[in-house]
């Protein structure tokens, strides 16, 4: 199976962390030397994804990540939505099989109040589900 863009950047930004740098540059790294000039400032712009990855690894949940390293992804709301998806995942392992329903239980229901469209958080977040530290 071929690998997704997910997880080609989770795997390089998470070899960059464990080498001690910081999560959201780690990402940002990352996305430059995977996408060419005139696709990296939109690939940028797109927050969200790095935002999951980087409170993944802030909040001690990553094995060989430093707790605390990254504080400014706290007050990202993609880091509220994937330690709520890590949460429903910790809970029901099953769900890492069904992404549709894990999405559901995080972002809620479309067309519904409260729903939030997904913003790769939930990939990000089954892309470092080996690495999670029990």
């Amino acid at each position: 199976m071929a690998e997704t863009q997910y997880q080609k950047i989770t795997s390089r930004a998470l070899r960059l962390v464990r080498a001690g740098g910081r999560p959201n540059d780690a990402w940002l790294t990352t996305l430059a030397e995977i996408y060419p000039p005139d696709n990296l400032r939109s690939q940028q712009k797109h927050s969200c994804p790095k935002w999951a990855f980087s409170i993944l690894c802030h909040s001690g949940h990553i094995k060989g990540v430093t707790l605390g390293c990254c504080p400014e992804s706290e007050n990202k709301s993609s880091g509220r939505y994937a330690l709520d998806a890590l949460s429903h995942l910790l809970a029901n392992p099953s769900l890492s099989t069904n992404k549709a329903e894990l999405k559901r239980k995080v972002f809620g229901v479309k067309g519904q109040p409260g729903y939030r469209t997904p913003n790769g958080e939930v990939e990000v977040l089954l892309c470092l589900q080996s690495e999670i530290a029990a």
